[in-house]
């Protein structure tokens, strides 16, 4: 059995991964259960159709923020929202800041590269995702869908 929680968050209306809000047509649905070996459950939210033949779900989302004034030098910012069963990223957001698309300091090739850059820590280059990586290259009894992104 797997484990249940039996309280939802009652401030919950939506999924958001870096203030950007998934819509719900993209999401699994979720149920609550009453006690944690209940079959009862009552459902919060009805799961979402998803997108068929999909492997990897990117959200680009332009905005202004108060991190991004906050902050003049930063472009954009970028996350893997949502991990496979294996850790693989299947989903994340790049948030460009839409002040620091225009103005003097603009330069086209620093934004273009700063993209790619961020593009790269939604597909798993990051720190925290160090531990997860695997070298297919030693792994003798592994698919290798295991191991392909």
């Amino acid at each position: 059995m797997k484990k249940r929680c039996g309280r939802a968050n009652s401030n919950y209306r939506t999924e958001t991964c870096l203030d950007v809000t998934i819509p719900d047509d993209h999401l699994a649905g979720c149920d609550i259960y009453i006690h944690a070996d209940s079959p009862h459950r009552t459902e919060l939210r009805p799961g979402g159709a998803g997108l068929a033949d999909t492997d990897f779900l990117l959200y680009l989302h332009m905005k202004s923020t108060d991190k991004c004034r906050a902050k003049p030098n930063i472009l954009a910012n970028a996350a893997r929202c949502q991990t496979d069963a294996l850790g693989r990223p299947v989903a994340g957001v790049v948030v460009i800041y839409r002040e620091r698309l225009k103005g003097e300091t603009f330069s086209h090739q620093a934004a273009v590269q700063t993209v790619i850059h961020e593009l790269f820590h939604v597909l798993g280059f990051s720190k925290e995702l160090f531990h997860t990586w695997q070298d297919c290259s030693s792994m003798s009894q592994v698919p290798l869908k295991v191991c392909s992104l």
